[in-house]
C-alpha cells in the first residue's frame, strides 16, 4: 500500500498506470492513495519541529523554542507590539 501511495506521489502518475504495474484494481488503487495521502500529514513532524531538527543539526544551536516567549501566540502578540 505504501509503495503505491509513494509512486503516485513521487512520480505524479495516473491511477490507470499504477493497476497496470502493480495488477491491481482502479479502485483499489485509488482507495490504497487516497488512504496514504490521509496517514501522511499526522506522521509528519510539524514545520517548526522539522526546521529545529534541520538547525540543530547544523548549527548545534537553535534560538527559540519553550525558553523563548515569542513562540507562544501570547508572547508573539506581544512581541509584535512592542
Amino acid at each position: 500500500r505504501a509503495v503505491i501511495a509513494l509512486v503516485y506521489l513521487g512520480e505524479h502518475t495516473t491511477y490507470a498506470k499504477l493497476t497496470a504495474g502493480f495488477r491491481i484494481s482502479e479502485g483499489t488503487t485509488h482507495a490504497y492513495a487516497q488512504r496514504m495521502i490521509k496517514i501522511l500529514p499526522s506522521k509528519a513532524p510539524s514545520l517548526m519541529q522539522a526546521l529545529r531538527r534541520v538547525a540543530s543539526a547544523h548549527c548545534g544551536r537553535v534560538e527559540g523554542g519553550k525558553d523563548n516567549p515569542r513562540d507562544t501566540d501570547e508572547g508573539l502578540k506581544r512581541y509584535n507590539k512592542a
